[in-house]
């Protein structure tokens, strides 16, 4: 786990500081997940490996009382690949009272994974306690959740599975909180993926805007077979079909097999990362500029290509943004060779206006070279 401080003097250097080295057992194995932050600083996150048995952990890592002091990581929970679910990879959802929130792809009731609750102790020092909300049983109600999850005001979660489903190629799904303490969550498939042309396999997590609408990418599927970003819009009655439609099909040179979630724009924009395709056959950043009229097309423009030298190859996560528009990611490969973390700077014309022309002359600037063991991040945000 690492923090990267920015330079006092524009265009200086970046200074990077290792807060935890996981070691396996039994602080966890490498982590994939985005870290989530409660008002302390505390740092909570996810490793789909290491721990006691091994199969993975939640852990939290809390700050020191003194300036210069170490960073103290605890194991919040062991997974088994039992019952209890098994290798989270994806960034924890908490809720008021601090309880956590996330889906194992593997483990459970059938081996097909969990959405798991993890309750915080009522005395400090305590073991927090794990729930099981939903197993999955490989049928219709999907396989392998992977992506993180979104919430409610209900308290009801949102997720996707890349497998499973009628259609074999993953599901959006809901899980209803129990109307009684101690009831069973109620499952409720959304959608189901079919392959093309509306996709398979999302990998991440959802995003909602203020409709209740939900966006998010297949890594397979679509008319090339190469990904999609679609949308899901809810029912207009009670109990009715939601209905997906793909905002964007790649075609490979656009971009191929997006894995990051997605986040978005005030103006409904929404930016993500691809891990192959574009000019240099490394994946790319992308945005997706809603259309002008009600039922027109989103236009797609690539932002910058990686080449797979010194500026990094194949993003696996979501972006960030900071109050400036600037996007900032991570890569899987180049730089050092292990990955960079890397900021992506518009210029001033660009202004994301939808039905307004995109303007083009992006940079990118490498933040950090990496030379091993790089957590990603993966979590969607709106950007406001």
């Amino acid at each position: 786990m690492f923090k990267l401080t920015p330079p006092p003097p524009t265009g200086g250097p970046w200074t990077k500081s290792v807060l935890h080295s996981f070691t396996g057992n039994p602080d966890g194995q490498a982590p994939f997940s985005a870290l989530i932050a409660d008002a302390s600083g505390t740092l909570y996150g996810t490793t789909p490996g290491g721990g006691t048995t091994p199969a993975g952990t939640v852990y939290k890592v809390t700050p020191p009382t003194t300036t210069g002091g170490a960073w103290t990581e605890t194991v919040l929970y062991s997974f088994t690949n039992g019952s209890d679910g098994g290798q989270p990879p994806a960034a924890l959802t908490a809720d008021p009272s601090g309880a956590l929130y996330g889906p194992a792809p593997y483990g459970g009731a059938s081996g097909n994974g969990v959405v798991f609750k993890l309750t915080p102790p009522t005395a400090t020092g305590g073991a927090w306690t794990e729930t099981v909300l939903y197993s999955f049983s490989g049928g219709t109600d999907g396989t392998s959740p992977n992506g993180s999850l979104i919430a409610d005001a209900s308290g009801a979660l949102y997720g996707t599975t890349t497998s499973g489903g009628t259609g074999s190629s993953g599901t959006v799904f809901k899980l209803t909180p129990p109307t009684t303490t101690g009831g069973a969550w109620t499952e409720t498939v959304l959608y189901t993926f079919t392959g093309s042309p509306d996709g398979a396999s999302p990998f991440v997590g959802l995003i909602a805007d203020a409709s209740g609408a939900l966006y998010g990418a297949t890594y397979n599927g679509g008319t090339s077979g190469n990904g999609t970003v679609f949308k899901l819009t809810p029912p207009t009655t009670t109990g009715g079909a939601w209905t997906e439609t793909v905002l964007y099909s790649f075609s490979g040179s656009d971009g191929a097999n997006p894995r990051g979630s997605l986040i978005a724009d005030a103006e409904g924009a929404l930016y993500g990362t691809t891990f192959l395709g574009g000019a240099g056959s490394s994946g790319t950043v992308f945005k997706l500029t809603p259309p002008a009229t009600t039922g027109g097309a989103w236009t797609e423009t690539v932002l910058y290509s990686f080449t797979g030298g010194s500026d990094g190859a194949n993003p696996p996560a979501a972006l960030i943004a900071d109050t400036s528009g600037a996007l900032y990611g991570t890569t899987n490969s180049g730089g050092g060779g292990y990955g960079t973390v890397f900021k992506l700077t518009l210029p001033a014309r660009f202004t994301g206006v939808p039905g307004k022309a995109n303007c083009h002359g992006q940079s990118i600037s490498v933040l950090a070279k990496t030379y091993g063991g790089v957590a990603a991040a993966r979590y969607g945000a709106w950007i406001r």
